[in-house]
């Protein structure tokens, strides 16, 4: 009986540290996970970005759509993540990313100015 509930607490006790790593992975590598209130990296971030062209757009539309979209070369299209595999972008979703990345750099814009 005791050998049984040493391997019970062996198990919880595993089972705590892989949920603890889960968590911790979650939030190193999410882009849900949480940012603080200071925006001032984000800003001078993106002035960078703006300031450094067309590279700079593409380090800013990485940097905000990580994990979200992704360009084929061999095959010209850009693809979508969809939950659990990517899928051809059809419709050019990734057009309305752009767009986004746009008013974000409309909203920075006003903070400098």
């Amino acid at each position: 009986m005791t050998e049984q509930s040493g391997q019970s607490g062996d198990f919880e006790h595993i089972k705590e540290k892989a949920k603890a790593r889960i968590e911790e992975e979650r939030q190193k590598f999410s882009n849900d996970g949480p940012r603080g209130n200071d925006s001032s990296a984000t800003a001078d971030f993106l002035l960078d970005c703006a300031k450094s062209r067309q590279i700079g757009d593409a380090w800013a539309f990485i940097c905000l759509f990580k994990g979200r979209y992704c360009y084929d070369h061999a095959s010209n299209r850009w693809y979508q993540w969809e939950e659990h595999y990517w899928k051809e972008d059809a419709v050019s979703n990734v057009v309305a990313a752009v767009d986004q990345l746009i008013e974000t750099y409309g909203e920075e814009a006003k903070r400098w100015a």
